[in-house]
């Protein structure tokens, strides 16, 4: 048999093989296959590929404005993130592409603020009298949560220096041993929830957290900058039952009080700049989005909260020269943590205030499920100095979120 061993393979997509004759062994023509069968043409601009007269070719040319078949879109261009693929396949949720997506309430084909529809394709609304007061009161705790927790964190530092302390100082820290984190939380709860003593009983249309989740991040965010500020608390914090480490002991608990304090002064700014900013007069000025609050509350973008958070680092800085410094205490010794290698007083000042500017954002993220970038804003650098910024759920939420 002269066909044996012979493979005829003149064929393609559009072409079927052709076959042995096995009188001398060749391979007769190709022919096409049947119309209209499947096929790529290899061009990925092009949809709906089908063989005619043996020829690969596509029927539809994605965008060129016509939804072929095989095409999910065309938007008459071949541009990502427009909602509609270079391919013609549809994008998942692309706000500002005129189409109202999944997560999304509303989109008038823009990324712009203040039109009604904001740059995350959420509704801009005049918040009420009874949703304002949701949302002062959240800024309100978050507050006092911080405080409370620094609170915590110092006294089992005292604790743990007058050799007192039970355990180690991160099980102190995290056990609110004599529960008045737990009394904030139940408040806080009933300030959401109770018809009684509500301050949630309307929920905002953004800016809305439970409060557990609210006094769970917080708390967390305290002890970590008590963690970076203080570096190994086991072996950093001072045995104050050494006469001779009085003035070391003294100037560790009175940098980390000035230290938690930059925390709060740029909570209290932020709160107050909500408050303000929920019943502006001006419409330009006032907030009516997620969007809105981060761009006008962040502590720094008013002057009176940038001097006040300035006043604050100095006064770090005066403090250490006058209860550390010239009384023979050498910050160094005192503070191992991020910013242990600080040249001076003001250095140490200034990069503690870094990561004050990381906790407070992260809070703020926490509390609002914000989406401000903390990375960018704690140093103006993408280097990972701040978790990469956002929500701790890992994505925005502008709208009524009820747990």
């Amino acid at each position: 048999d002269l066909c044996a061993g012979v493979t005829c393979s003149n064929g393609d997509q559009c072409n079927s093989n052709g076959t042995c004759n096995p009188s001398d062994g060749t391979c007769t023509a190709s022919s096409p296959v049947v119309d209209g069968t499947g096929c790529d043409d290899a061009n990925g601009s092009t949809t709906s590929d089908q063989c005619t007269a043996g020829t690969c070719a596509g029927v539809g040319l994605c965008g060129n404005g016509t939804t072929d078949p095989d095409e999910e879109c065309d938007d008459g261009n071949n541009i990502d993130g427009d909602g509609c693929t270079a391919l013609c396949g549809t994008e998942a949720d692309v706000c500002g592409e005129g189409n109202i997506g999944s997560g999304e309430e509303c989109d008038d084909s823009n990324t712009e603020d203040g039109d009604g529809c904001s740059s995350r394709c959420q509704a801009e609304v005049e918040q009420s009298k009874d949703q304002q007061k949701c949302i002062v009161s959240q800024a309100g705790y978050l507050d006092r949560i911080a405080k409370g927790q620094a609170t915590e964190n110092a006294i089992c530092a005292k604790t743990s220096g007058k050799g007192q302390l039970e355990g180690s100082v991160a099980d102190c820290v995290a056990n609110d041993a004599k529960g008045k984190i737990a009394k904030l939380q139940t408040k806080f709860q009933e300030h959401q929830t109770d018809v009684d003593k509500g301050k949630c009983l309307t929920t905002p249309d953004f800016a809305y957290v439970s409060a557990a989740d609210v006094v769970a991040s917080v708390k967390a965010e305290q002890i970590d900058f008590f963690d970076e500020v203080l570096g190994d608390a086991e072996n950093t914090i001072i045995d104050a039952t050494d006469k001779a480490n009085k003035a070391a002991a003294t100037c560790q608990a009175i940098l980390m009080k000035v230290s938690d304090k930059l925390v709060q002064t740029r909570l209290k700014e932020f709160g107050t700049c909500v408050k303000k900013g929920l019943k502006a007069k001006e419409p330009a000025e006032r907030i009516v989005s997620a969007v809105t609050a981060e761009k006008s509350c962040w502590p720094e973008a008013g002057p009176s909260g940038a001097a006040k958070i300035q006043k604050a680092v100095d006064k770090h800085a005066d403090l250490n020269v006058k209860k550390c410094v010239q009384k023979g205490a050498d910050y160094e010794n005192v503070l191992d943590g991020r910013c242990n290698g600080a040249s001076n007083e003001t250095d140490l000042a200034g990069c503690i205030d870094e990561i004050t500017k990381c906790t407070a954002c992260l809070m703020i993220n926490d509390t609002f499920d914000f989406n401000l970038d903390c990375d960018a804003r704690d140093n103006d650098l993408i280097d990972g100095s701040c978790g990469g910024g956002g929500s701790p759920a890992g994505s925005f939420v502008d709208g009524p979120l009820l747990y």
